[in-house]
């Protein structure tokens, strides 16, 4: 790396400039192999010298799922060839966003040592925090898969509409990490809310009800609960249904926000999170 590459990348009046954040995160996704490297390191650490390894992710899962399903069901009167698919996949990918709010807010923070101690680009750090959630949701993806056949669901041609979906959902995990990353190194009494706010949001999201079993002035929660579009672009493929399009707006505004906000915190503070952590 040259010296005026160097100086943009980590310091000096041009590394807080839009340029400078562009090309922190364009040379670093390139870096494919480092941060993929890292967060495999990352998942295989976190169940090392366990006898059942990664497959205690989707253990988690399906307990989960078997457990809450059958109770809720029997409770509201619904039918689990019909419920238990819909909570399988909603709560597939709440533990994506749950898992991205949680650790995405820490990232810096559970870095804070490699960060002082080398030069590392703050996008390095996000990529390999998104980059193990999705390791964790590939992990259900197969329950699913398993799950959904037992359950005779079978795919159909709107499978083809999860992909764009799943690119939306790696889109808005790379902004939201980078957000809640800078904003709770700086304050850090950000954590802590984070996890009574994710509590808050399991509850009033679409994943153990279903908006046409609730009264209509709690439909009006799904409407505006920006999660529930989230998860319609990712569950109605998955179960043979077509995407509103509502779905997709929402989606794509969040995504267009929420990278203008990561972007502007980025080149504003990129170089002062070192002094944070």
């Amino acid at each position: 790396m040259s010296q005026e590459a160097e100086i943009v990348a980590y310091g000096g009046h041009h590394a807080r400039t839009f340029r400078a954040a562009f090309r922190d995160l364009y040379e670093r996704t390139r870096q494919y192999q480092y941060w993929h490297h890292s967060a495999l390191n990352d998942l295989r650490a976190r169940y090392r010298r366990t006898a059942l390894g990664e497959f205690w992710i989707g253990i988690n899962l399906t307990i989960f799922v078997l457990s809450i399903g059958f109770f809720y069901g029997a409770l509201l009167h619904l039918d689990p060839h019909t419920y238990l698919p819909y909570l399988l996949v909603g709560y597939a990918f709440w533990l994506l966003f749950s898992t991205l709010a949680i650790e995405g807010g820490q990232a810096f923070i559970a870095n804070g040592a490699l960060l002082r101690q080398r030069r590392t680009p703050l996008s390095v750090i996000v990529l390999r925090t998104v980059d193990r959630a999705f390791m964790t949701l590939a992990h259900n993806l197969v329950v699913l898969a398993i799950g959904l056949t037992l359950l005779r669901v079978f795919p159909t041609s709107h499978l083809l509409l999860l992909l764009p979906a799943l690119i939306l959902w790696w889109l808005n995990a790379m902004w939201l990490t980078l957000t809640l990353g800078i904003v709770c190194a700086r304050f850090r009494d950000v954590p802590p809310a984070i996890l009574s706010i994710v509590q808050l949001i399991f509850l009033i999201s679409p994943i153990l009800w279903r908006p046409e079993d609730v009264p209509e002035n709690l439909q009006a929660i799904a409407v505006l609960n920006p999660l529930s579009h989230f998860l319609t672009i990712v569950r109605d493929p998955l179960l043979g249904m077509d995407v509103p399009i509502l779905a997709w707006i929402v989606t794509l505004g969040i995504t267009l926000v929420g990278w203008t906000i990561a972007v502007v915190l980025l080149r504003s503070y990129r170089t002062q999170v070192v002094y944070w952590v």
